[in-house]
């Protein structure tokens, strides 16, 4: 990805052709994902995704797992990430009202400035795929799990996938195999 968004004509900045000039809108991370990807028009290229920016955020303290009224697990904004242009919106789809995690223009721009540390992020997960499991990562997977936090926060701490993490619990039989 990296490469490939190196290959952008000199004639127009990365920023202008992720965020148009003069357009203050509040995007979602799935939306700003997608506007990168756009730019990079190469087959067999790993696409840069929501999780990805996610998981940058939450490890630099700007989002966080919170309990939402529902008693659902969800991501929101740290007083860092409110600060910086991160926020819930609210809106209405064919299941009724939501709520979202969108980021303003200067958040957005926070995040293209910083996308080589958003890839080194992923790049660390890749690598973290199919790698044994340690016993102090054994450990902290059955401490997280027995605190009843959902998988993807799980997986996130552990820089694993979800279907890492519950073949892994289900393998040291934490987990029920069904």
């Amino acid at each position: 990805l990296h490469t490939a968004l190196s290959a952008i004509p000199a004639s127009k900045s990365f920023i202008e052709l992720l965020l148009p000039p003069k357009l203050e809108i509040n995007n979602t991370a799935s939306e700003i994902a997608k506007r990168v990807n756009a730019l990079v028009n190469e087959e067999n290229r790993q696409k840069l995704t929501y999780d990805d920016i996610s998981a940058w955020l939450i490890e630099i303290g700007m989002l966080e797992f919170t309990s939402a009224l529902d008693g659902k697990r969800t991501r929101r904004p740290t007083e860092s990430g409110i600060k910086n242009g991160i926020s819930i919106e609210e809106r209405t789809g064919n299941a009724g009202i939501y709520h979202v995690v969108v980021y303003n223009t200067a958040a957005q721009h926070f995040m293209i400035d910083n996308l080589d540390a958003i890839l080194a992020v992923k790049h660390e997960r890749a690598e973290m795929r199919g790698a044994p499991w340690t016993k102090e990562q054994d450990d902290c997977l059955i401490a997280l799990y027995e605190k009843s936090l959902p998988m993807s926060e799980i997986a996130m701490a552990l820089k694993r996938s979800i279907s890492a993490v519950r073949s892994r619990l289900k393998r040291l039989g934490v987990l029920d195999a069904q």
